[in-house]
């Protein structure tokens, strides 16, 4: 039996995905990611803006608990800004 690591796993790129795809090691990152409220408003937000009043209408959540997911998504998105874009 060997020690040697077990081989890194990378997520196939799609380049025609119609969304920014970009691989994720950090956990702490893929839980904050994983939320059920927190990844159903990233799919609505992938539409367009939206405020935690309407999100919270769609999602049948309070404004008050999407504001929070809102802004734990940002916070995460300040840590780990998306490269090639512009501010980031």
């Amino acid at each position: 039996m060997t020690d040697s690591p077990a081989p890194q796993q990378t997520a196939p790129t799609t380049p025609d995905a119609p969304w920014p795809t970009r691989e994720i090691t950090d956990p702490s990152e893929l839980r904050a990611l994983a939320h059920p409220v927190r990844f159903a408003l990233l799919d609505l937000l992938a539409a367009g803006p939206l405020t935690a009043t309407q999100c919270g209408e769609r999602l049948g959540q309070t404004p008050a608990n999407c504001s929070y997911h809102l802004r734990q998504a940002r916070a995460l998105r300040a840590r780990h800004p998306r490269r090639g874009r512009r501010g980031a």
